[in-house]
């Protein structure tokens, strides 16, 4: 079997991992090839075919079209197998980042290759800014997803259950470190991207023990995140809070999580989430939020995350219903005006009534600004600390870590069985002998998409809107 995977780029990041776990799957049953927008690191573990016409929009010659491109990717196949190739798997195709894409895909179609869309990210689910507004999404091809949560709204959504198939990652265990000393900090293993929800990580940094800090991993990529990141960065420097950036760089990763005695998520969005599983097979408790979207994958195999909070909960008139309404309501109607004309007409008015109704907002749905003023409340006035402790007392024993090694053996035991490279690659071996098998006659519809990710808990200002400090 001859398979090319496609992506935008090679960074670090979910989908280059994705990818590299792929390529290791497979080196033994299949000619593998890559085609990517931009160069690859060093010791890359797969052939690779830069092509800088299928990179981010920006960075390529923007004097060629789709079909110069298209027919670049068909002559690097033909010149690296001698001929064709029995499938394109291409990674993240729905996002904007390459205004090209869709139509270099269906030349390539045109042309006879198999398309297999691997889908990690939706611009549906919060990000306007890669959304492609003018332009059907690719039709009569195979898509692939990674939890059940996005499968389940692509059927609704026009995809048949013989052209979508599900597929969730591999975990790649880490050595188990739970006999390893540890010191004082917990870890959060991340690229501080706003989606980590940053400001909850720094709230839950007031509630630490003793003189424990907490290690944050690395900066974002993204020009996009470091407004945000830089705001964080500078609150915690002139508050003196126990709060540690970029601690990975310059650092042996795996020396971070053996010595850590606890790994932190904030995250309020996540498309597999490899945060809630591999914390395990190092032998380290997972604590911090819990995101029903991607644990419910998760608890169907038995590992037990329930002791992780579904929110933290804060009266709204602490910020001020009115101004709290009124970013909402302009958060949502930049979204309405990006989306248009598939925004349905009544989903402003029913999520500020459900906000009206309600005494209380998730901390995950505010944006920085926001979280600074609660950060500064709880910090300064102990009544104000009292107050979110009664309303959120799981914040009392969050970083206990005391009797809780039965539950890391436990979920370290179901993360190996259920998530190790051989059944990866069987599933991939499956996807694919499926794909080539029988061709699909779908479509998606893009209003009906994008209603399945409106939802009042889903809709925070820190991932549909911008940095607001």
């Amino acid at each position: 079997m001859k398979i090319v995977f496609l992506h935008y780029h090679l960074k670090a990041g979910g989908v280059t991992t994705v990818l590299r776990h792929q390529i290791e799957a497979l080196k033994h049953d299949a000619a593998l090839l890559v085609i990517s927008g931009e160069p690859p690191p060093e010791n890359f573990p797969c052939n690779v075919v830069c092509i800088p016409g299928i990179g981010y929009a920006g960075k390529g010659d923007l004097t060629q079209n789709a079909g110069q491109i298209a027919d670049q990717i068909l002559r690097a196949v033909e010149r690296h197998f001698d001929g064709p190739c029995d499938l394109l798997h291409i990674h993240n195709p729905l996002l904007a980042k390459n205004p090209l894409l869709p139509e270099i895909l269906q030349a390539l179609q045109l042309a006879g290759l198999n398309l297999f869309l691997q889908v990690h990210d939706f611009a549906e689910d919060g990000r306007p800014g890669a959304f492609y507004k003018q332009t059907a999404y690719p039709q009569n091809c195979h898509y692939g997803v990674i939890n059940l949560r996005d499968y389940q709204i692509l059927m609704s959504a026009g995809l048949l259950p013989e052209g979508l198939h599900y597929l969730p990652n591999c975990v790649r265990p880490f050595d188990d470190a739970s006999d390893a000393p540890t010191r004082s900090y917990g870890l959060y293993p991340v690229r501080a991207i706003r989606r980590k929800n940053i400001g909850e990580a720094i709230l839950l940094s007031l509630f630490l023990p003793g003189k424990d800090a907490l290690y944050i991993t690395q900066p974002p990529n993204s020009a996009v995140d470091f407004p945000s990141y830089n705001h964080w960065r500078s609150y915690v420097a002139c508050h003196n809070l126990p709060v540690h950036f970029e601690m990975g760089k310059g650092r042996n990763f795996h020396d971070l999580v053996s010595g850590a005695k606890w790994v932190l998520t904030t995250s309020i969005a996540e498309g597999f989430g490899f945060a809630f599983l591999e914390p395990w097979t190092a032998g380290k408790r997972l604590t911090g939020r819990h995101l029903p979207q991607v644990c419910q994958d998760f608890a169907n195999h038995g590992i037990h995350l329930e002791h992780l909070y579904q929110g933290i909960l804060i009266p709204q008139n602490w910020l001020g219903r009115q101004r709290l309404h009124d970013r909402f309501h302009a958060c949502l109607d930049a979204n309405q005006r990006a989306f248009a004309p598939l925004w349905p007409d009544s989903w402003m008015t029913v999520f500020l009534h459900q906000l009206e109704q309600a005494e209380t907002i998730d901390f995950g749905m505010l944006d920085e600004g926001f979280q600074t003023t609660i950060i500064d409340m709880v910090r300064q006035f102990p009544a104000r600390r009292k107050a979110l402790l009664e309303g959120n007392p799981f914040l009392n024993t969050l970083f206990s870590i005391e009797n809780t090694s039965d539950l890391t053996v436990m979920n370290r035991e179901r993360v190996l069985a259920h998530y190790p490279l051989g059944r990866y690659r069987a599933k991939l071996l499956e996807t694919y002998a499926r794909i080539l098998k029988k061709p699909v006659q779908q479509a998606i519809e893009r209003r009906v998409l994008l209603a399945g990710f409106l939802s009042f808990g889903n809709f925070s200002l820190l991932k549909w809107g911008p940095f607001h400090a």
